[in-house]
């Protein structure tokens, strides 16, 4: 059995049923989950791509927190997403979706897989090791390496062998680590366009009037 979507539905994302249809007859761009369901990746992957444009769209910026007195007098604090967290997440998204079309491109999957090399990179310059006091009021180094939300007390050298609990002393670094991530995503999203466009996930179509 067949799952249909009226032209209504359709309609809000500006696609036909006859285009629907064309997307889920295109070579390897359907997997049959079940007997009794469709699966259209043309479709899902439109609908990621949306999600990615209209994360990208936004400004790249932190979260922050959003105070508002209510009228009782009590005031409400509101969390204000990461745009870029949220931005990368959905290329993320977008990029796993699409991992069996993209080993098929042999230069595009190389572009991605260096990309994803930067990532590290980037991640181990700006990453914090973790460290703590031991018994003998001596610093030591553990095993773990992570990237501190904002606000985090780290321990940091502050002077030869001199170390120090400071709240927020790795903030800048997460934001440099951030805004380099959103550089590398937008170009692992090209990567991504491009491949879409050679497997002719959609259909340019131009309208008149």
């Amino acid at each position: 059995m067949t799952v249909e979507i009226s032209d209504a539905e359709l309609g809000q994302y500006g696609l036909t049923k006859a285009e629907l249809e064309e997307f889920e007859s295109m070579q390897g761009l359907e997997a049959e989950y079940s007997k009794k369901s469709d699966f259209s990746k043309a479709y899902l992957a439109y609908e990621c791509t949306k999600m990615v444009f209209m994360s990208r769209a936004k400004e790249m910026k932190k979260g922050y927190f959003n105070f508002k007195y209510l009228p009782d007098g009590n005031e409400l604090k509101m969390w204000v997403p990461d745009t870029r967290r949220e931005y990368v997440a959905s290329v993320k998204a977008l990029l796993i979706l699409l991992t069996p079309e993209l080993i098929n491109y042999k230069d595009l999957a190389k572009n991605v897989a260096e990309l994803k090399l930067k990532e590290k990179a980037i991640y181990d310059l700006f990453a914090y090791k973790e460290r703590y006091f031991n018994q003998d009021n001596q610093v030591e180094e553990t095993n773990i390496t992570f990237m501190p939300e904002a606000d985090t007390e780290v321990i940091i050298e502050t002077g030869k062998n001199q170390y120090k609990k400071i709240v927020g002393a790795w903030d800048l670094k997460v934001e440099h680590y951030w805004n380099s991530l959103v550089n590398i995503y937008d170009e692992i999203f090209e990567q991504l366009s491009i491949l879409m466009h050679s497997n002719n996930y959609f259909k340019g179509k131009i309208r008149v009037g």
